[in-house]
């Protein structure tokens, strides 16, 4: 194992144990996430421990063709596929989880960040409402 690997190795490990919300862009970066699933699913068994999905992209040329059916089907995909790789159901998934946009918002157009959280919003009611 080289010396970087071994870092990002010993990093993602005190990571998982000392923070309490793990923010991932989970529009773009899902498949990265699920890489440490063992340390996933303790630390999603953990009291006090919560995901921040990003799941609306701020890429703006993504952005701007997107609509709320895709950002739900992917990410009913994740949740289906992150339950059955940890065996967790997605009630308790969804009982930990926070959703946020993918990343932060300051170089958008007004109207690039009101989409954006537009777009939040509606997710949020279609989780309230599942």
């Amino acid at each position: 194992m080289t010396t970087i690997k071994k870092l990002l190795f010993l990093f993602i490990k005190y990571f998982f144990r000392k923070a309490n919300i793990l923010s991932f862009d989970s529009f773009n970066f899902y498949d990265k996430l699920i890489t440490y699933k063992e340390n996933l699913k303790r630390f999603i068994k953990n009291e006090n421990k919560y995901l921040a999905w990003g799941v609306v992209p701020t890429n703006s040329e993504t952005l701007k063709n997107i609509n709320l059916e895709e950002i739900i089907h992917k990410f009913e995909f994740q949740l289906t596929n992150l339950s059955s790789l940890l065996d967790i159901s997605k009630k308790e998934i969804l009982k930990k989880s926070l959703f946020t946009p993918s990343c932060c918002l300051g170089s958008f157009s007004d109207t690039l960040s009101i989409k954006t959280l537009n777009l939040l919003k509606s997710f949020k009611s279609f989780i309230i409402g599942r």
